[in-house]
């Protein structure tokens, strides 16, 4: 009768150490997709951040662009001849205030 009492007493202790061990690690488990999710959400909102400044650069080197190419027509050329140099045209006549 004592072995008997020694082997329920054991598997008690067995079932008891098991129950303990599944609860710490489905404690651990939601401590760590906790945490997950945190990041998941920190990630996505820098993903919207950089895909928001990937535009704005996108529309910067479109503007750059088109002034690359206003920058070489001759309405440009022209226009700064006549702005930083005070060019004119020969058949042009200049008319100061006084």
């Amino acid at each position: 009768m004592r072995t008997r009492n020694r082997q329920t007493l054991g598997g008690r202790l067995f079932t008891f150490m098991f129950a303990v061990l599944v609860c710490m690690t489905v404690v651990i488990l939601h401590a760590l997709t906790k945490e997950l999710y945190v990041k998941t959400n920190e990630y996505s909102i820098r993903q919207e951040a950089i895909a928001e400044e990937m535009l704005k650069e996108q529309e910067r080197a479109e503007a750059l662009e088109n002034q690359r190419i206003y920058v070489q027509t001759d309405k440009y050329k022209i226009e700064m001849a006549r702005e930083k140099l005070g060019l004119v045209f020969p058949d042009e006549t200049v008319l100061k205030p006084e």
